[in-house]
């Protein structure tokens, strides 16, 4: 018996089906492609804006309630003329005012009344100890004085404490009239005479004056400053500039001598911006402005967050995405 043999069919593309399917999967791809590449552009943006965001945020937080505790009862301030807030450059010198400048310098009010222990017509020019006494009362209750804080005495008295006795409540000559009660004591120790923080120092003689039967009170200050630095290079790498600093210095009495040292500083953020918009260059975000006749400070602060300045190079319309501005208005609580 004779096998028929039949052939069997194959199912087969042609050429032109397979080119029609490349393409199409060529085309799929690079829609997948760009839309991968967006979204990871977009997260990129978000990310630098949010951390920007934070940074101007923290920064500004931490400005605004130093600020709103600077003191305007010193009247008078050789190193630094105009209380509450002074302008000062990038290296710590006086600046000219209103601004722009890079930094302020203020003193923070840290408390008070103190009454001063009188030991008889008042302190004398050589003088370098002298009594503090204050309430313990809730509502006082100053805290004592350390070192670099400032006390402040007949309106313009600028004496540093280099330190403070152990708060005592076994009051102890010269005591004041009438004593606070419930009251403390500490003897202040300061690191030069009395009289040389007066205005104009003295040398010999009384330097506070006043009569046993009156009181004279202090306050206690300390100044601090916040001061932008801009960068020590100017040449990009891995494609990100170098951004200026903002620094804040717990203790600022003589700003210009410790302006490089790190020891004496924290930075607030290392991401302000050092471009020139309007012809203010980024690095001066301090100056007065004048409202009502009131005079305020002024704070522009641009923070450019750079984590991802190489993966958006060219990406974007001048870091439109990428930085956030805040222009804002201080003026201290405690004013005369």
């Amino acid at each position: 018996m004779k096998r028929s043999s039949s052939a069997r069919g194959v199912d087969a593309h042609t050429l032109v089906e397979m080119l029609i399917g490349v393409t199409v999967l060529v085309i799929v791809g690079a829609i997948a492609y760009s839309l991968m590449i967006s979204s990871a552009s977009l997260l990129a943006k978000d990310i630098s804006l949010n951390s920007s965001n934070t940074t101007a945020r923290s920064a500004l937080d931490r400005v605004y309630n130093e600020v709103t505790q600077g003191n305007a009862l010193v009247t008078t301030d050789t190193l630094y003329p105009k209380p509450p807030c002074i302008l000062v450059k990038a290296d710590g010198t006086v600046a000219t005012s209103p601004g722009p400048a890079a930094g302020i310098v203020l003193d923070r009010y840290i408390g008070g009344p103190y009454i001063v222990g009188n030991p008889g017509g008042g302190l004398s020019a050589t003088a370098t100890t002298f009594k503090l006494f204050y309430s313990t009362d809730p509502l006082a209750n100053p805290p004592a004085p350390v070192r670099n804080d400032v006390v402040i005495m007949d309106g313009a008295t600028r004496a540093l404490v280099s330190s403070s006795s152990t708060p005592s409540s076994a009051l102890s000559a010269p005591t004041p009239t009438p004593v606070p009660t419930p009251g403390m004591m500490v003897t202040v120790t300061l690191q030069s005479t009395l009289g040389s923080y007066t205005q104009p120092p003295v040398s010999f003689g009384s330097a506070i004056p006043w009569a046993n039967s009156t009181q004279e009170t202090a306050y206690l200050l300390h100044r601090e400053a916040f001061v932008v630095v801009p960068p020590a290079s100017v040449i990009t790498v891995n494609g990100i500039s170098p951004q200026a600093e903002l620094r804040m210095y717990p203790d600022a009495e003589n700003l210009s001598s410790i302006i490089s040292d790190s020891t004496k500083y924290v930075v607030l953020t290392g991401d302000i911006g050092t471009k020139t918009i309007s012809g203010v260059p980024e690095q001066l975000p301090f100056s007065y402005v004048v409202q009502n006749g009131i005079t305020f400070l002024n704070i522009a602060l641009r923070v450019e967050d750079h984590q991802y300045n190489k993966r958006l190079a060219n990406q974007q319309a001048n870091e439109f995405n990428t930085f956030l501005r805040v222009d804002t208005m201080l003026r201290p609580r405690i004013n005369p």
